[in-house]
């Protein structure tokens, strides 16, 4: 086994490690029966709307991450990018031990269209960033409002001015490209970003969920932030955790927070799966050129 299998392998045991000790961990604590009489008593309808607009946000996604091919100079279809975008979920989801849905949209354009490996991977990685920098803002203008008494829990709206000044500045420094490009790709995240949280709203409603919506939203965001590290299995176990412990934090119902929870996660598995039509059924990569001869 070469260094590079190697360092896969592990980084694989790693997730698997980290999703069983999260899953584990969950199932000493939760109440079970109640857990089971709350599925039973659910508003199954509810998913529709929380899955269309899980559907939209990857879509906003999916045109925040095609404005930075294009800042890069890289021209693809609009049609094909979502493609892509949905063959990398699925990637991400179902194939978690190979090179993941990023590394596999770097290495397709990179082969289809012969565009840098740098350039992409800063593309990819910058797309990463925004969605992380949205959050981030999210939760600093969120937390004063949450109902604990926290002391100097206010100086969050101070901080406020001085991440996003921050972030703009880091962003500009480390992605020159695309400095034209920030202030849309931030507000893009934030479209994102709201639409995830009324897709989790309705995913709580299904649950009969009837504590704060403002908590319920904080630890839907923090727990982005922690699902989005490489360390599980497609973000199972850790977002659930997370939602746990903040459940406990802000005196939430964590038997109901762990349901939306998973309920959400059901929704990322449920999406991805239209990735596996373009994993047997390759992507026309000739598309743009009868477009031109047209």
């Amino acid at each position: 086994m070469n260094k590079d299998s190697l360092k896969k392998s592990l980084a694989l045991l790693l997730k698997i490690g980290v999703t069983a000790a999260a899953l584990f961990f969950l199932y000493w604590q939760l109440d079970w029966p109640k857990l089971v009489e709350l599925l039973g008593a659910s508003r199954w309808a509810a998913f529709i709307p929380a899955f269309l607009l899980y559907m939209l946000s990857k879509v906003a996604s999916a045109i925040r991450l095609n404005d930075y091919f294009r800042g890069i100079g890289l021209q693809i279809s609009p049609i094909q990018n979502l493609k892509l975008y949905w063959l990398g979920m699925f990637y991400n989801f179902f194939l978690p031990g190979g090179i993941g849905g990023d590394g596999y949209k770097v290495f397709l354009l990179n082969k289809k269209r012969g565009a840098s490996v740098k350039l992409l991977t800063g593309a990819v990685v910058l797309d990463r960033a925004i969605g992380v920098m949205a959050l981030g803002l999210m939760l600093l203008a969120l937390a004063p409002l949450l109902p604990l008494a926290l002391p100097w829990r206010w100086a969050a709206w101070l901080v406020l001015p001085l991440g996003v000044f921050a972030g703009f500045w880091l962003l500009g420094w480390l992605w020159p490209k695309h400095m034209a490009g920030r202030t849309k790709g931030i507000l893009l995240s934030l479209f994102v970003q709201v639409l995830q949280i009324l897709s989790v709203a309705f995913v709580a409603y299904a649950f009969r969920y009837d504590d704060s919506q403002l908590s319920l939203a904080f630890v839907f965001m923090v727990s982005s932030v922690v699902s989005a590290l490489p360390i599980s299995i497609g973000g199972l176990g850790a977002r659930e955790a997370t939602f746990f412990l903040g459940a406990e934090w802000l005196a939430l119902d964590p038997n109901k927070a762990v349901a939306i929870a998973f309920g959400f996660y059901l929704l990322n598995v449920f999406s991805s799966l239209a990735g596996l039509y373009y994993h047997i059924r390759k992507i026309d990569w000739n598309e743009p050129a009868k477009q031109i001869e047209k």
